[in-house]
């Protein structure tokens, strides 16, 4: 599931595009993109203040994060190992 990062001081989750606030979300959080945008508004999933919350955020105060290449995540793994020797 691809994720994104609040690229705002503070952005509102709301029920639906332009709907009401479920809650809100703090710059760095990370939020799970759970569908394609529709118009301006991408559906996310969240946990704010403890509970998980499904809603929409604007994309223009998101930035969608890049996920590490599991290779590389792998290759450093297996140079970890082999210096430990045995």
């Amino acid at each position: 599931m691809d994720q994104a990062r609040v690229a705002a001081l503070s952005l509102n989750l709301r029920a639906s595009p332009n709907g009401p606030v479920l809650g809100v979300l703090h710059e760095n959080d990370i939020v799970s993109i759970t569908g394609p945008m529709q118009g301006h508004w991408l559906p996310v999933s969240a946990t704010i203040g403890g509970q998980a919350l499904s809603g929409f955020a604007s994309a223009a105060y998101l930035a969608r994060e890049t996920p590490a290449p599991a290779v590389a995540l792998a290759s450093t793994a297996s140079k970890r190992c082999s210096s430990w020797g045995a």
